[in-house]
């Protein structure tokens, strides 16, 4: 279905523009193409030196959107995209490792190709672009690497993102990201892109119907038409967002009028538990924007909260890094506070754009009713019953001195759980997990309340996320590493209060 093209080396942005024959429409802007120079920008950025170009590509997303709106125009226009894919190598080195593969792959078993090309895209690949043919708005499906790591002593993270598998030229090739693309105002604007981009995480967690852009633009106005028509497309309003995702099998979890603290914590929460959530931003009185959180830019350590001995984990977050689809993908916002909301300030090439959050977002299970504002409200409670033993019964032997606690809130699919207890450096002694599996049950989703200090080491108290406040369920309590003299004492203490039991 698709021949590619021979890898072109990445030279300019003026030449690969050229290549893709970019040409602004009548009456354009001047930065109609500011999504593809930020594109260039991030792959350049992380060492692309050659391209190579699927000349004809078959998107699922553009020919849906092709067929509901575009089939219909009076002007002809093309239903195939070209594909372009980034690589850190020259063209010569592509070209020589993709030969490379092929002789492996006809010489050796699946197991040895499936394994070079794991490692080719895992030290090469920098990901694809999707070209629409639509002057105006040419980005459509794309998905760029993003990577873990350190900058200027901060920690950069994007737990909202996902492997993706592409196959080009014989290839089988593995990027990490997360999907994006611009508006058309034809099918889809703001709210339909972000809600998009979100909803492709969710396939991580549930086999789920990836909704096109022309689909969740269908469902959001199957009931509601604030516009008189759905296409062409003139915005979502929340009501309508809510029932997209609804129809969709991942109804949504919505905050509103929050302030700084909790949106903080909601937003911290949320990305930790790796559920993008869709941000619902203002930049004045009347003009309201949608964006999709991928990412955080985090401090080594948080601070001590004002409640006596609390440091909130959330407080770690300066920025996130969010898809706009007016801009580009992963986008640093830097996180301020104004009159008790929270600010988001958006630095495209250096210029600041400063919005006020007013909405929180987040696609997830029908299963999961415990919000993470209920979450947080349970963890604070267990926060405070923990200090409240440690001053009335370890005072003699920890001093006055104020203990400072560690205070974090995550949703989990209990099988992911379950594997990070017998991974890593914080999983479980073989005992202790074996007695874990054949003596708790979990639901499909848990509830985790991260509680660290000191004089305790890192305990988590598991939480039935089908129940609510009202009627909470414990499911277990364990200590995943360092624990001291006191932890057992502590532990005991909070089962008795939880009603559930101890992993010894």
């Amino acid at each position: 279905m698709v021949n590619p093209e021979p890898i072109i080396h990445f030279t300019s942005l003026t030449e690969l523009s050229s290549l893709l024959s970019c040409e602004p429409p009548p009456l354009a802007r001047d930065d109609v193409f500011r999504q593809l120079f930020a594109i260039f920008a991030h792959v350049e950025k992380m060492g692309c030196e050659s391209v190579l170009v699927e000349e004809r590509y078959i998107d699922r997303d553009y020919i849906e959107d092709f067929s509901a709106f575009y089939s219909r125009s009076f002007s002809r226009f093309d239903n195939a995209c070209k594909r372009i894919h980034f690589f850190r190598l020259s063209m010569s080195d592509a070209e020589t490792a993709f030969q490379s593969i092929r002789t492996l792959g006809r010489e050796k078993d699946r197991r040895v190709y499936e394994e070079y090309c794991r490692d080719f895209s895992e030290s090469s690949y920098l990901g694809f672009m999707v070209i629409k043919p639509l002057k105006g708005c040419p980005v459509v499906r794309t998905v760029l690497r993003v990577e873990d790591g350190t900058v200027d002593g901060d920690n950069e993270e994007f737990p909202g993102s996902r492997f993706y598998t592409v196959h080009v030229a014989g290839l089988e090739l593995n990027v990490r990201g997360l999907a994006f693309q611009q508006q058309d105002v034809g099918v889809s604007a703001c709210a339909t892109t972000a809600l998009w981009s979100s909803l492709h995480k969710a396939r991580d967690f549930e086999d789920i119907r990836l909704g096109t852009p022309a689909q969740i633009t269908s469902l959001a106005s199957r009931y509601s038409l604030p516009f008189g028509r759905p296409m062409p497309s003139e915005g979502l309003n929340i009501d309508q967002m809510c029932q997209a995702v609804q129809a969709l099998g991942m109804p949504a979890h919505l905050f509103k009028e929050l302030d700084f603290e909790n949106a903080r914590a909601h937003l911290y929460s949320s990305l930790m538990s790796g559920f993008p959530p869709v941000l619902i931003v203002r930049f004045d009185q009347s003009r309201h924007h949608a964006i999709t959180a991928v990412g955080m830019r985090l401090e080594q350590d948080a601070s001590s909260h004002s409640i006596k001995g609390l440091v909130d984990s959330s407080e770690r977050i300066k920025a996130v890094f969010v898809h706009d689809d007016r801009l580009g993908p992963y986008i640093p916002a830097k996180l301020a506070s104004g009159n008790s909301a929270m600010k988001l300030v958006l630095s495209p090439d250096g210029n600041a754009e400063p919005c006020t959050l007013t909405h929180l977002l987040i696609p997830l299970h029908s299963k999961i009713r415990l919000s993470f504002v209920g979450l947080r409200h349970v963890a604070l409670s267990m926060f405070s019953k923990v200090q409240s033993f440690r001053e009335t019964y370890l005072k003699k032997e920890l001093g006055d001195d104020v203990r400072l606690i560690s205070v974090e809130t995550t949703i989990s699919l209990s099988r992911v759980y379950c594997e990070n207890l017998v991974l890593g450096p914080d999983s479980l002694e073989p005992e202790r997990a074996e007695w874990f599996f054949a003596n708790v049950s979990l639901p499909r989703y848990v509830g985790i309340i991260r509680l660290k200090s000191d004089f305790l080491g890192c305990v988590e108290l598991l939480v039935d996320s089908t129940c609510t406040v009202r009627n909470l369920n414990f499911l277990a309590i364990l200590c995943r590493r360092g624990a001291t003299g006191h932890t057992g004492r502590v532990l005991k203490f909070l089962s008795d209060r939880c009603g559930c039991t101890v992993v010894p």
